[in-house]
């Protein structure tokens, strides 16, 4: 490709996929120009042609290394090229050479000759490899089509990389596997970059961040999860957060049931056993995206005080698994539970023996109905609704009975609940023993 119709010919050995991609070869990617046989990585050429007016100088920002900018008039007048950085030395327009620190966006008042022109070029001319050119930020080729989103590109650029180069970080310590675990449309280019890039620079991190905890946590891919879990050390399996939550956690968070078993298999047990900054276990999120099955596997490595911890809401394990009627897991927990804890009413006023009603759960309700206590039987909700209420419309007329009897009969808006609503709900679902008893003590 021509620019500015002079003899500035543009490197095209790298085969492009689309429209973005060409403009990443143009301006973006810094590709190498050819002058006499001379490579020039500090070289960039710039044409409106394939300038997109909201994306206006981001490429320069990134690419520090650029000194000298070739293009035509057309380009610089509609270019904006008074916002250029200090560190651009040189505008070459239709083949004059202008200095950047002396030139007006109205008038081009420095000029210099084509030969001199050359020279400058040649000068700033660095021969290397052109796949492995890095910037002065430490970002190679491969990180910027990575950073771009470049599926294809970034895949033939692995092939011609060496790998060095490929294994390496940029001034802020991120790499071109954590970029890729950032954008779901590179798994591809991740899991090939595994398997040839360092153990090093796998568990690098970035912000604090691996490429596995990226991958959890913000394109919450399964796949690449789990390869990676594979290649990380022991420091990055039991990393915590700034909310003290462990990857098991934040998988869960991620709803990767597989990617959870997988850490689970290689946390140390202090790790899985340790509560956020809510008071909230790794059982927490397992509960609330329905992974049952892997509460249950993991539940005998959970220490009771664990179990028994209270979150910010005042919830138990065993309130949200109540509410979210997963009965196995509550028969394993109720075993556990400390009768604090399974009496503990939560800020929106209910408690575990509220949602095993409400759910069904009598068999766990037989089993622990002598543990409860005596407010908790009594306690009416916000709609002047009793545990015995949820058992009547449950038709567990044998639980209701046995509520009754405790249920404190010196309470005149209790007796009168029970004349008015109980007593109604027992009528209509036919509970024979409840009414004749209620009729005895109550009426």
């Amino acid at each position: 490709m021509l620019v500015g119709n002079r003899y500035y010919k543009i490197d095209e050995n790298i085969e492009v996929i689309s429209k973005m991609e060409i403009k990443f070869e143009i301006y973006k990617r810094i590709i190498d120009l050819e002058i006499d046989g001379i490579e020039n990585p500090n070289v960039l050429v710039y044409s409106c042609d394939i300038y997109e007016e909201d994306e206006r100088y981001s490429y320069i920002n990134i690419f520090s290394s650029v000194k000298i900018i070739i293009t035509d008039e057309i380009s610089m007048n509609n270019g904006g090229f008074e916002e250029l950085p200090e560190s651009i030395e040189y505008i070459i327009v239709d083949g004059i050479i202008y200095e950047n620190n002396k030139m007006d966006k109205r008038e081009l008042i420095k000029f210099m000759d084509i030969e001199k022109a050359k020279r400058i070029i040649k000068d700033n001319t660095r021969i290397k490899n052109e796949y492995n050119y890095i910037s002065k930020n430490g970002e190679n080729y491969l990180y910027l089509s990575c950073y771009f989103g470049f599926k294809k590109l970034a895949l033939e650029l692995i092939k011609k990389m060496d790998r060095e180069v490929i294994n390496t970080k940029n001034r802020r310590g991120n790499t071109s596997l954590i970029l890729c675990c950032q954008k779901d449309e590179l798994e591809e280019v991740a899991l090939n970059l595994i398997l040839i890039m360092d153990s090093e620079i796998i568990n690098a991190r970035y912000e604090d961040y691996s490429a596995l905890y990226y991958s959890i946590v913000y394109i919450r891919n399964s796949r690449l999860s789990i390869e990676l879990i594979n290649y990380m050390d022991d420091k990055n399996i039991n990393y915590l957060n700034e909310q003290d939550e462990n990857l098991v956690y934040l998988a869960c968070e991620s709803e990767l049931e597989e990617v959870a078993r997988e850490l689970i298999e290689k946390m140390d047990i202090k790790i899985l056993n340790k509560m956020n900054y809510i008071d909230e276990s790794i059982l927490n999120p397992m509960i609330y995206n329905g992974m049952e099955d892997l509460a249950l596997e993991i539940i005998d490595k959970m220490e009771d005080r664990v179990i028994n911890t209270l979150n910010d809401e005042r919830y138990s394990v065993l309130y949200i698994a109540s509410k979210y009627e997963m009965e196995r897991l509550v028969k394993k927990l109720v075993k556990r539970i400390n009768n604090k804890t399974l009496n503990t009413i939560t800020n929106k006023g209910e408690s575990v023996i509220y949602w095993m009603c409400k759910n069904k759960m009598e068999e766990v309700i037989e089993e622990i109905l002598p543990r409860i206590s005596k407010k908790n039987i009594n306690r009416k909700d916000k709609n002047k609704e009793m545990i015995i209420h949820w058992m009547c419309y449950n038709m567990m007329e044998k639980m209701a009975i046995k509520v009754l009897e405790r249920m404190d009969k010196e309470d005149k808006e209790i007796i009168e609940l029970i004349i008015n609503s109980v007593y109604t709900v027992a009528q209509i679902n036919k509970m024979n023993e409840l009414i004749e008893i209620i009729e005895i003590n109550f009426i």
